[in-house]
């Protein structure tokens, strides 16, 4: 599966095992390799800033770019970092929100804050240790501030992990998939209902 996001008029393209693509859609025809970025299994921008999550050498691992510059890579200038995610075994996604991000690994939930301090410095708190998102694919923003994910013991909705298929449903779906099915699941938001 490919990662995608729009930075500016350049489309980056991450999918864990190829070197970071990129394509500006005023003025390419193909696409090209972004060589100053690791190897990542999905994007997201937040605060002027392209992140690179899950990384190939590292799936905890969590880099975002220079201010204003996603081709700039080098850590502890312009604001580039990098933030391993001490708990959860593994970054599976992330949605964009307004004070930041939220973190998703795959037993555990991390908020990214944008400190206000400094537009260098982000912090990270846990919301949970016991549940994350196990499906990649099923993490889904439907609204400013507001996603769903499916978790081990079931679908949930927001921060405050409200369940949204208990019992009923939840029930249903582990009864017609199987784990290897659910790890390939995807989501998407119906902007009509």
């Amino acid at each position: 599966f490919w990662s995608f996001r729009q930075f500016g008029t350049t489309i980056y393209a991450q999918n864990g095992a190829d070197d970071e693509q990129m394509y500006d859609i005023s003025s390419d025809s193909v696409f090209s390799t972004n060589s100053t970025a690791p190897i990542a299994k999905y994007l997201m921008v937040t605060n002027d800033r392209l992140h690179r999550l899950c990384l190939g050498d590292d799936p905890s691992a969590h880099q975002w770019s220079g201010l204003d510059d996603p081709t700039y890579g080098e850590i502890g200038l312009r604001g580039c970092d990098e933030q391993v995610q001490p708990i959860g075994n593994g970054v599976t996604g992330a949605v964009e929100m307004s004070f930041g991000a939220v973190i998703f690994c795959r037993n555990a939930i991390r908020r990214m804050i944008y400190s206000g301090a400094s537009q260098w410095i982000y912090q990270f708190d846990t919301l949970t240790s016991e549940r994350g998102a196990v499906s990649p694919g099923s993490i889904c923003k439907i609204g400013e501030g507001d996603f769903v994910f499916y978790a081990h013991d079931g679908f949930y909705r927001g921060m405050e992990m409200q369940p949204i298929g208990a019992p009923r449903i939840d029930k249903w779906f582990l009864a017609i998939t199987s784990e290897s099915s659910r790890l390939r699941m995807t989501s998407a938001l119906d902007r009509k209902r």
